[in-house]
């Protein structure tokens, strides 16, 4: 991924990767860490190498319910020429805040889910029925909860955003628009996994260190919003006095 051009698809890197060994395709869309949507030119592009290296594309969708600017989202099950070698992946997990519940489902043409279930069945048999009686409860009767969490995510994306503004002498960030992340790039080289380690035990802040998404990642920390503004407002007061104490 280019974090130049807003953290988009570098497909050619893909294919440089592909090699007699590779099966699928497989990303994060909209995506964690970065809380990028990918354009649908992008996905094509994908798709494009797929169809040329006899590729599945499998995607993971679990944060498509929270995209907050004026984007089409589009995902390769829409394309009939390709549809047959896409596997979604989904979860309950984030869009109706059900993480304990451990229950998510996949989305694939008849054949593909007939091979997965063979081996799925081997090793979990089945999600807890009360979840799965969560689970239809939640498709059936929480859409406006889900609207009102997007609402909610709005209001301290925008919160976090400002506060890391105050602190543009030692972060730089790429707008998130979707999911509830910010990926901010860490101004002075070190090793993003010594940051975080730093904020947790000096600062009493969480994060997660970009490495742990990848070489690209480093000198970037994940911070999410998936807390209270006011946890939030405690959280960066907290990173303002670390960063004060390190003068």
């Amino acid at each position: 991924m280019d974090e130049e051009k807003s953290w988009s698809i570098n497909t050619n890197y893909f294919k440089e990767k592909i090699t007699p060994r590779t099966k699928a395709i497989f990303f994060c869309n909209p995506n964690n860490p970065t809380s990028t949507i990918y354009s649908k030119q992008e996905v094509q592009e994908l798709e494009e190498l797929a169809k040329e290296f006899n590729l599945f594309i499998i995607t993971d969708e679990v944060y498509k319910d929270f995209i907050y600017e004026d984007i089409e989202y589009y995902s390769p099950a829409q394309n009939p020429e390709i549809k047959d070698r896409v596997v979604r992946i989904f979860s309950f997990s984030k869009a109706f805040a059900m993480t304990g519940w451990r229950i998510g489902f996949v989305h694939s043409s008849k054949e593909n889910i007939a091979e997965i279930i063979k081996v799925h069945d081997a090793i979990v048999t089945c999600a807890p029925v009360v979840s799965q009686y969560a689970a239809i409860a939640a498709f059936e009767l929480a859409e406006e909860e889900v609207l009102r969490f997007k609402r909610e995510f709005i209001k301290r994306r925008d919160l976090i955003l400002r506060r890391l503004d105050k602190l543009s002498n030692y972060f730089s960030y790429k707008r998130p628009n979707s999911a509830y992340f910010v990926f901010p790039k860490i101004l002075k080289e070190c090793s993003s996994r010594d940051i975080a380690l730093d904020l947790l035990y000096k600062a009493k802040v969480a994060t997660v260190s970009g490495i742990a998404f990848g070489p690209t990642g480093e000198n970037h920390i994940r911070i999410s919003f998936g807390v209270t503004e006011e946890k939030i407002n405690e959280a960066f007061d907290r990173i303002e006095q670390y960063f004060k104490e390190q003068q």
